[in-house]
């Protein structure tokens, strides 16, 4: 367990199955970093007709969850905020000074589901911290499995704090890591030598985790494929969490996901966890 007093974990709830999703995940992550869990509520004031139902409703949908957290983890400290700020800019606000941010991806509805993919997108952009987004409640796998997380490794300078992550996340999880680097062919055509480069780029990012980690079982993977979100997405369909950086270059920072981490958020098969750079390039 790691302790790091004066932060928190934070989970987004509407209500909705998926974020209920968000929220089981959130408190096993709070735990696991002896750290207080917040849960938060936020909506739009409504243009017109009861404009204090939203307030009413967000305060019950809370109420609620910290009946759900506390009846599992009585010893959690949690506490709680409804506010009419809207969503996505609550909890970028929030994610200043969490460590963690879990949200779900889909909402209540057809409307709500659109609405919390659009907020999703601009927390995984946006955020200060790193953002776990929790996708159908059905692929959310038990953490009692021996499913791997997963960990796509591009060789950037900001492997290291993607990996970094992914190993921590494992650790408290008792899961084995699988780390991906997807690498595509040379113009010469020399598959031979693009996928030898491929395997001593992973060797070469991984150097340290597995003696900083030893309680972790490592697996290295290279995959060729056309684009790596494709590669990321098919190991997702076996993973209890999928990490992946994203960074943005200094003219879109803060506007845009990266590519891969963008299509990922929208089609992987488990809890996708973005983990991403605010370094001007």
């Amino acid at each position: 367990m790691r302790e790091d007093s004066g932060r928190n974990v934070v989970v987004g709830i509407d209500g909705s199955e998926h974020s209920i999703a968000a929220l089981d995940l959130a408190a096993a992550e709070a735990e696991a970093r002896g750290l207080p869990l917040r849960i938060v509520h936020a909506y739009l004031w409504p243009v017109i007709s009861r404009p204090y139902a939203p307030a009413a409703r967000g305060r019950q949908v809370v109420r609620n969850a910290m009946v759900r957290v506390l009846r599992a983890r009585p010893w959690l400290s949690v506490d709680s905020r409804v506010t009419g700020d809207g969503p996505a800019y609550a909890l970028i606000g929030e994610s200043r000074t969490a460590d963690l941010v879990v949200v779900g991806c889909r909402g209540r509805d057809g409307l709500a589901s659109m609405l919390a993919r659009a907020v999703s997108t601009q927390l995984a952009t946006h955020a200060r911290c790193p953002v776990i987004l929790v996708r159908p409640a059905g692929s959310v796998v038990p953490l009692t499995t021996d499913a791997p997380v997963v960990v796509g490794v591009d060789g950037s300078d900001m492997s290291h704090h993607v990996l970094g992550f992914a190993f921590g996340e494992a650790a408290w999880r008792g899961a084995p890591l699988t780390a991906v680097h997807v690498w595509t062919p040379t113009s010469t055509g020399d598959d031979t030598a693009a996928e030898d480069d491929a395997r001593r780029l992973l060797d070469t990012a991984l150097t340290g985790w597995p003696d900083k980690y030893p309680q972790v079982a490592v697996t290295r993977l290279t995959v060729r494929a056309a684009h790596p979100a494709d590669a990321l997405a098919t190991a997702s369909a076996r993973a209890v969490l999928l990490v992946v950086g994203s960074r943005t270059g200094s003219a879109l920072r803060g506007v845009l996901l990266g590519s891969a981490a963008y299509r990922l958020v929208h089609t992987a098969h488990c809890p996708v966890a973005v983990v991403r750079s605010t370094r001007t390039v």
